[in-house]
């Protein structure tokens, strides 16, 4: 799925003011920042895990200088669906999910992964 260069930037610049608000990010450092990011689903899994390759890619090429961001597939910084309590405790800086996957810590996420907001 190709994005116009305008909604991809609008894309990058909305995961990294969600990455600088979840993780304490200082970006005066002279050395590249490093965020893991644990992912819900598989990097080759078309669509979800390609999405999250894509944007850590753009994040990258866009912010390599001040940031480095690796996505980490499902398993090997949390366990799988499980991602909610080790980022509120900072054990690993971000996630990537979808709201629905995370229905079973608080129910609001089902809500915002439902038909009007998915």
């Amino acid at each position: 799925m190709q994005f116009a260069p305008k909604f991809r930037c609008i894309f990058a610049g909305l995961i990294v003011c969600l990455l600088a608000m979840f993780a304490d990010i200082n970006m005066a450092n002279a050395a590249p920042d490093k965020l893991k990011v644990a992912s819900a689903f598989a990097t080759r899994l078309p669509e979800m895990g390609s999405q999250g390759v894509a944007a850590v890619r753009l994040i990258n090429r866009r912010l390599g200088h001040r940031l480095n961001v690796t996505l980490y597939d499902p398993g090997k910084l949390a366990p799988p669906g499980r991602y909610l309590d080790p980022v509120t405790l900072g054990a690993i800086d971000a996630a990537w999910s979808t709201p629905n996957l995370l229905s079973n810590k608080d129910p609001v996420f089902g809500i915002l992964g439902a038909p009007p907001l998915a």
